[in-house]
């Protein structure tokens, strides 16, 4: 808006096709109901589809919920919104009984999240996440961030920025210094950034969160 009133839209047009380049995730844009939706052609279907794909798609949900068993999709009735949703089945699923959309937030969270993960860990690139805690249990989300700071699970050099409250993640054996990051705001409404690494006195031996707290 600002650029706008200032008549300088191509600064901000460059930096919007930069910022395509990216993976996205932004939980607070998702439909509300309680049904995974994918359009046709999603990039989902490939976690589907595939065979490799597919089983590190369906290890990952079981962290969220163990008793899945198989993920599926399942051709929508719309005609007016082509697609299809995911169908998770689980271990002690009433045959021909759909108990996905009654599934927890964590697990629609985990399953909705995936895809984005793995792709930029296998492909490189960019995967950024609003609240990456959101619904998901602390050691879930630690199993998240340990994928991409371990060469072994993040063979693209993929990178994770992601916002959160969650002062868990505030040390060392998950982050560096450098990339431990605040936003503050002053009086008047306006945000700083500032890296954990730009303090003085902040050793590497130092208990971050406690000192934060």
């Amino acid at each position: 808006t600002a650029l706008g009133k200032r008549g300088r839209i191509g600064p901000f047009a460059e930096l919007y096709q930069y910022s395509q380049r990216f993976g996205m995730h932004n939980e607070n844009a998702a439909k509300q109901h309680r049904e995974i939706r994918f359009g046709p052609g999603s990039d989902i279907e490939q976690y589907l589809e595939d065979t490799d794909k597919y089983h590190r798609y369906l290890s990952f949900a079981k962290l969220a919920n163990p008793m899945i068993q198989q993920l599926s999709k399942e051709e929508l009735d719309n005609t007016d919104k082509p697609g299809f949703r995911l169908r998770m089945t689980y271990a002690n699923q009433i045959k021909d009984v759909n108990l996905t959309p009654v599934e927890s937030e964590g697990t629609m969270m985990a399953a909705r999240l995936f895809p984005g993960i793995d792709t930029v860990l296998h492909e490189g690139g960019l995967l950024v996440v609003d609240e990456l805690e959101r619904s998901l249990h602390p050691l879930l989300v630690a199993y998240i961030v340990n994928l991409f700071t371990s060469p072994k699970t993040n063979p693209g050099k993929g990178q994770l920025v992601f916002t959160t409250h969650n002062v868990v993640f505030m040390d060392k054996k998950y982050l560096r210094r450098d990339e431990i990051w605040f936003t503050e705001k002053d009086n008047q409404g306006y945000s700083s950034l500032y890296s954990l690494n730009e303090i003085e006195g902040v050793r590497s031996n130092s208990d971050y969160c406690k000192s934060y707290i």
